[in-house]
């Protein structure tokens, strides 16, 4: 933007791509990338959990993968007092050595969950502008994931060593250390009615799709061929189970396909049940990379965002608006802020498979309402972009701007 000067930003988040286990992690890089392509020159602290990744790329990036995580991909792991000292020691090293050679005008937070949120307090105390960027429930469940933080909480003594060593726990009122943007009121809601946040400064920008890999279609009359799609990670929260149940209850010719990785042994679970109730020849269950999902979306007759827990926000149904594609959802957390009933898609009850099948059925034989509920889709899903989400944030950052007092 011409006159508007450059921001250095140092990203802090648990995980970023190809480190990622949903839309959060690959929301922030989406974010970078537009702050990339914006003048700003960003530098990430992440952690070195996760996939194999190219250090030629993390090093062109400036991704650096230094931190350690409380977490093994399954279960947040607390190791002996002993290891955790050191752990956070080592955190705490790593953060003011990227401090002081690269010097940011700001700190964008993002996921924090399982990871030292000592960080943060540091930060606070240097006097570094932060800006808060909370796509998921981690001011909920934060403090616990933290072990080091729990620690300080619920051990006095532990307390008293980490007041002589220096090695702070999460803010005492974390509300108050920057600006705090969610994804959407019902994140917002969480945090101040469930994790008691006191928030100053708080808005709302919603999250937006990719859309250079799901760029906007016109809507088409597709057939009717009784294909289901249910997409995201094989867990119970997403409720796919009521999709399998609502497929026993669809004409023989109805398949559903899951695309996600999965939780543990959810996808087994899942594949039993197909089998007990006489349909396993009708469910496939595939890992699709983000590159592949246009094409999974645009070959479905109707996606079954069928989530039963704190849904975020939940770009998989946007997703599958852009590819003109109808959406029946259960409209669960965040969702509902985006998510209208005949406009964009069809709600049903959280795991509710007859009132699922039901609308499916009523899809199937209504070709008006899918062209309907496909057009409200396509309006929804060129409202809420990663361009325009960018924008807000981009904005945002900017407040309270000022060369950091480092220390």
């Amino acid at each position: 933007m011409v006159g508007v000067p450059a921001m250095r930003i140092l990203v802090l988040t648990n995980l970023y791509p190809p480190a990622a286990v949903g839309g959060y992690e690959r929301m922030c890089r989406d974010v970078v990338t537009r702050f990339r392509e914006r003048g700003h020159e960003i530098s990430i602290l992440t952690t070195t959990f996760g996939a194999p990744h190219n250090e030629a790329n993390d090093k062109a990036e400036s991704v650096h993968r230094r931190l350690s995580i409380y977490w093994n991909g399954a279960e947040v792991v607390c190791p002996p007092l002993r290891r955790q000292i050191a752990l956070e020691r080592t955190n705490q090293r790593e953060l003011s050595r990227l401090l002081r050679s690269f010097r940011p005008d700001r700190v964008s937070v993002w996921g924090m969950g399982a990871i030292s949120l000592g960080l943060l307090s540091t930060l606070a105390d240097r006097g570094l502008p932060m800006t808060y960027v909370v796509g998921d429930d981690w001011p909920v469940f934060g403090r616990w994931a933290d072990c080091w933080t729990r620690q300080l909480q619920e051990r006095p003594l532990v307390r008293l060593a980490g007041g002589v060593l220096r090695l702070p726990g999460a803010p005492a009122s974390l509300g108050s250390t920057g600006t705090f943007c969610f994804v959407s009121e019902f994140t917002r809601r969480r945090a101040e009615e469930v994790a008691g946040l006191e928030l100053r400064n708080a808005e709302v920008i919603p999250a937006g799709i990719e859309t250079r890999e799901f760029p906007l279609v016109q809507s088409d009359k597709r057939p009717w061929r009784w294909r289901l799609l249910c997409v995201g990670r094989v867990q119970p929260a997403k409720g796919f189970d009521a999709a399998i149940r609502a497929l026993r209850e669809l004409p023989p010719a109805a398949t559903l396909t899951i695309v996600g990785r999965s939780d543990g042994s959810q996808r087994d679970d899942l594949s039993r049940l197909a089998r007990e109730i006489g349909i396993a020849d009708r469910v496939r269950f595939l890992c699709g990379e983000r590159s592949e999902m246009p094409r999974h979306y645009r070959s479905a007759d109707v996606l079954l965002f069928t989530s039963t827990g704190h849904e975020a926000f939940g770009l998989v149904p946007i997703e599958a608006m852009a590819c003109a594609t109808p959406v029946i959802a259960t409209g669960v957390g965040g969702s509902a802020e985006f998510l209208t009933d005949e406009a964009n898609c069809l709600l049903v009850p959280p795991a509710d498979a007859k009132a699922l099948a039901d609308a499916v059925q009523r899809l199937g034989r209504d070709a008006s309402l899918r062209e309907q509920i496909v057009n409200g889709g396509l309006e929804t899903s060129a409202r809420l972009t990663v361009d325009n989400q960018a924008n807000a944030l981009e904005a945002l950052h900017r407040l309270g701007l000022a060369r950091p007092r480092q220390r």
